[in-house]
């Protein structure tokens, strides 16, 4: 993420006994996968489908290695608890072209 960008697709496993494993939580969620996102402030969210799962895709903005970048993600449940993450984070020059590939990959 060093000046141009980040786009990654990610798995993590389901979610604690007793916990909701309908809500997902976009900051716990980033801040676990992505260590050095910081100052996550939420700038928008919409439900969505993602490989046949029910799921939320937000727009966020924050700061890594105290560069400000922006971001969208995708949030999904599997039916066995885990959950799916496909994140981007750029800076403004690369937002572009990285985001023609996000949605590529949000149509899967």
């Amino acid at each position: 993420a060093k000046g141009q960008g980040l786009l990654m697709v990610s798995s993590s496993p389901g979610a604690a006994e007793g916990a909701d494993p309908a809500a997902l939580e976009p900051s716990v969620v980033l801040a676990n996968l992505y260590s050095e996102l910081k100052g996550f402030q939420l700038l928008g969210s919409k439900e969505t489908v993602w490989g046949g799962q029910s799921g939320q895709l937000i727009a966020f903005k924050a700061t890594v290695n105290k560069r400000p970048v922006v971001g969208r993600s995708l949030l999904a449940r599997t039916p066995e608890g885990s959950t799916e993450v496909l994140l981007l984070i750029t800076n403004q020059e690369a937002q572009k072209d990285f985001s023609k590939e996000f949605e590529r990959l949000q149509r899967r």
